[in-house]
């Protein structure tokens, strides 16, 4: 998959997060977006499966830039990716080893 780069024209990536780190704040993101239960997502769900809109994903997806410190050049949810590959995707961005 090619996941869209991040620019940062105006944040500074947040060093030293973990994939597991980030990947346990998108989970409590999506499940709070969602009103869902944490324990039914999973990291090799598609978060496009869990029914999110737009409007969701575009508040999902900005709140994770803030926390992260880093920009999305695109929209990473248009290639249909996984909890798992997403938090990866984040890590690398953010300077860090998946």
């Amino acid at each position: 998959m090619d996941f869209p780069r991040a620019s940062s024209p105006h944040s500074t990536p947040v060093p030293g997060r973990s994939v597991e780190e980030i990947q346990v704040w998108i989970v409590n993101r999506l499940a709070k977006e969602l009103r869902m239960d944490v324990e039914k997502l999973k990291e090799d769900q598609s978060i496009l499966s869990l029914g999110i809109d737009s409007v969701q994903a575009v508040s999902v997806m900005s709140e994770l830039e803030d926390w992260g410190g880093f920009r999305f050049s695109g929209n990473p949810l248009e290639d249909d990716i996984t909890i798992g590959e997403l938090a990866a995707h984040v890590a690398v961005l953010m300077g860090n080893q998946p």
